[in-house]
């Protein structure tokens, strides 16, 4: 059995703590220690600004580095075969409030990632795979058989380059990549305990 990573004193602040936290142990542990909560959720009317700030401003984790404006992002809102997800996160250390947003768009049996970004200050936490996990649910929900998702580069999203591969999509035609929801297995989540 693993030992658990202790924590410093507790006059240390946030950011050293969790650094400290690294240091003393592996990558899982620290992880674990970290008693990460997401809420996950279609967008909703309170969040869209954020939302849309995100949207246009995150760079490093964005699979395809589209921009949408409010009115585009309020009709993905509105189209039965398009799932919205935000994430927000909390850690023992702080709430991190809303860092994550994904759009994927129904095309046949599959669902199309249009959007996919995380805000640099969770980039490390595998809040993806979390975010992953609940877009399979939905999907099966809709009867989609397939996810589908493209890497677009850019100067500055080098950091999300092998992602889909890390996830377990396998590669498609030209830069597409896809995650097949028949085969029997489901995009795990380790790390990141999800509201609901």
């Amino acid at each position: 059995m693993r030992s658990r990573v202790r924590l410093p004193s507790p006059g240390a602040g946030a950011h050293a703590t969790r650094q400290t936290l690294l240091e003393l142990g592996d990558l899982e542990d620290f992880l674990r220690d970290l008693e990460m909560e997401a809420t996950i959720a279609p967008f909703d009317d309170v969040r869209l600004p954020r939302i849309v700030q995100l949207i246009g401003k995150t760079n490093q984790f964005n699979l395809t580095s589209r921009r949408h404006s409010l009115e585009t992002v309020r009709g993905f809102m509105a189209e039965p075969d398009t799932v919205t997800l935000f994430l927000e996160l909390r850690d023992r250390f702080a709430d991190h409030g809303l860092v994550g947003v994904l759009i994927a768009r129904r095309d046949g049996d599959a669902l199309d990632i249009d959007t996919w970004l995380l805000s640099c200050r969770v980039i490390g936490r595998t809040a993806e795979h979390a975010m992953l996990a609940e877009l399979a649910a939905r999907a099966e929900e809709l009867g989609v058989a397939r996810l589908r998702g493209t890497f677009v580069p850019t100067e500055r999203n080098g950091v999300v380059r092998d992602l889909y591969a890390t996830l377990g999509f396998e590669r498609a035609d030209g830069d597409a990549w896809e995650y097949d929801l028949t085969a029997g297995r489901r995009p795990a989540n380790d790390f990141v305990a999800v509201d609901g």
